[in-house]
């Protein structure tokens, strides 16, 4: 708790914050009292390694699912331990399907938490058959998930981004995803947004998704073209953008002593690490110095 709070007072008394959503801006007004122009939004990349894993003959990529326990059409969810990533309520909301429906497929988790666990024990061992765990996996086991799910069921209650949900998209899986946080403004499409914490909605629209193939089409529709627009280099280009303008309001203003300052080889670091776009004319050590 101390760390975090000494971070927080850290993030106060910057110049400039680069944050990765509007919804990660809003809360650093509303909950720091960071002021609205000391934030710049640059969004964030897709690791395009996740979409690049090598493919396998269609029967052994069915195989590899066998081997991880999945032999019926299933329904993808990944999170963690994290309450706010709302594992418990996927499970819920699955459970609510109509039992004939549900029946057909599986919902696979990767890394859960002790309630999914224990609700599996216990109020859900009816569907404790119908679920999988894989736990921690591989980029190459995720890429597989990803593009052989029948829908990518994401009912988390709060993302600072949302990258799952670029990743899922990218690799062709039909998406449905919670509307909370910043997870609005990385769709494709809000007619695939749900409010996880209205169990019955959530439940219709996930009904819908395996049942309408219209509404299956509206899920997939321009969704990959949309996830691969989410590129390092134009977060990189903004990032660039945001430092200058910041420079510049620093050259023809008084001067101010600020309460924190980086270190000459942190200065150093980060220029080192600021991925850069080929054939872009940046200067930035320089406009550091």
């Amino acid at each position: 708790t101390a760390w975090f709070y000494e971070k927080a007072e850290q993030l106060k008394s910057s110049d400039l914050l680069l944050a990765i959503s509007e919804a990660t801006r809003q809360d650093l007004i509303d909950h720091l009292g960071i002021p609205a122009d000391k934030i710049r939004v640059i969004g964030a990349g897709l690791d395009r390694s996740l979409t690049e894993q090598p493919r396998e003959p269609a029967e052994r990529e069915r195989q590899a699912l066998i081997g991880y326990g999945i032999d019926r059409p299933f329904i993808l969810m990944v999170g963690n331990a994290d309450s706010r990533k709302n594992s418990l309520g996927a499970l819920e909301i699955f459970a609510a399907l109509p039992r004939e429906l549900r029946g057909r497929y599986q919902l696979v988790f990767t890394r859960v938490g002790d309630d999914v666990r224990n609700a599996l024990r216990g109020a859900y061992a009816h569907v404790a058959d119908d679920v999988v765990i894989l736990g921690s996996v591989e980029e190459r086991v995720l890429s597989l998930m990803y593009r052989h799910c029948e829908v990518f069921f994401f009912p988390s209650l709060y993302e600072g981004f949302g990258l799952p949900v670029i990743e899922a998209m990218a690799l062709g899986a039909p998406v449905l995803t919670s509307s909370l946080g910043s997870l609005h403004e990385v769709v494709h499409d809000p007619r695939i947004l749900f409010d996880p914490r209205d169990k019955p909605a959530s439940t219709e629209i996930l009904r819908r998704a395996l049942t309408d193939a219209d509404f299956r089409q509206v899920m997939t529709a321009g969704a990959r073209e949309h996830a691969l627009s989410f590129s390092w280099e134009k977060c990189s280009a903004l990032a660039l953008s945001a430092i200058r303008e910041k420079l510049a309001e620093r050259r023809t203003s008084p001067h101010v002593a600020p309460g924190w300052m980086p270190e000459p080889s942190e200065i150093e670091c980060l220029a080192d690490v600021i991925p850069v776009a080929s054939g872009m004319d940046v200067q930035l050590q320089t406009s550091l110095q």
